[in-house]
């Protein structure tokens, strides 16, 4: 079923497919949309859970307004969704950027998640990169694929506003403190590539080391886009670890 929620007078496009009494709600990475991030992982998880992705403002079939996209803007509609959607409290699944928005999203306001599932996370910018604000061009290896998947609505090249305005304020976030990492109570699975860039490997690091209840896989064979390059490792993993957490949490 296709959806749309109305918000700040922008339409977010959205998808719900599955079954069961319990959601799980979905975040893709930047330029994504969340077709192409979860296509190979819904099947896993639909018999199972109620799946709600979005395509994140700006992004896919989502409706874009100068001034109006935004990280913070983005974690508003996924915060707006699950009270649409009735989904009280939903695992919350992302990918990159999306896994930045759940974990801010927990954060900001604890027991929103069920559990988080954070494939290939950063917690922001470190203070030695400077941030995606120094680039003042395009990434010149952007995966083609992320290229393309706006144009229908958006047109030609739409994925390089979406980067200028989107990923050059990344050095506006810096990285969540272990401290502040130390306060989530959920269960958390972090997956990551085995061939991941190193200032994301330690971020992960002080992650698990920090929170509770975290969790880290890391498989071989794979770097940023673990979900794609190694779908079906990933899938069962996810899925695992979402019915574990609903076993451990069902009453009685």
């Amino acid at each position: 079923m296709s959806a749309a929620l109305v918000r700040d007078g922008l339409r977010v496009q959205y998808d719900v497919s599955g079954t069961g009494d319990v959601a799980a709600l979905f975040a893709h990475g930047l330029t994504g949309t969340g077709a192409a991030d979860w296509r190979r992982l819904l099947p896993a998880l639909e018999p199972h859970f109620r799946c709600v992705v979005p395509d994140l403002r700006g992004h896919g079939s989502s409706d874009y307004r100068d001034g109006a996209v935004s990280v913070e803007a983005m974690g508003e509609d996924l915060q707006a969704l699950i009270e649409h959607e009735q989904m009280g409290q939903p695992h919350l699944v992302g990918f990159s950027m999306g896994a930045e928005l759940s974990l801010s999203l927990e954060l900001a306001k604890p027991g929103t998640a069920r559990s988080l599932v954070l494939i290939a996370p950063s917690t922001g910018c470190p203070s030695d990169r400077g941030g995606y604000g120094a680039i003042t061009g395009d990434p010149p290896h952007w995966p083609q694929l992320l290229r393309q998947l706006h144009d229908e609505h958006h047109g030609p090249e739409h994925w390089r506003i979406l980067f200028r305005v989107v990923a050059h304020t990344w050095g506006d976030r810096p990285e969540v403190a272990a401290e502040v990492l130390q306060t989530l109570q959920c269960p958390i699975l972090i997956v990551q590539g085995q061939d991941e860039v190193p200032y994301k490997k330690r971020q992960v690091r002080i992650l698990v080391e920090s929170a509770p209840n975290a969790r880290l896989e890391v498989l071989s064979g794979a770097d940023h886009p673990v979900h794609v390059q190694r779908a079906d490792a990933v899938n069962a993993l996810v899925r695992d670890f979402l019915l574990d957490v609903d076993a451990m949490t069902a009453p009685g």
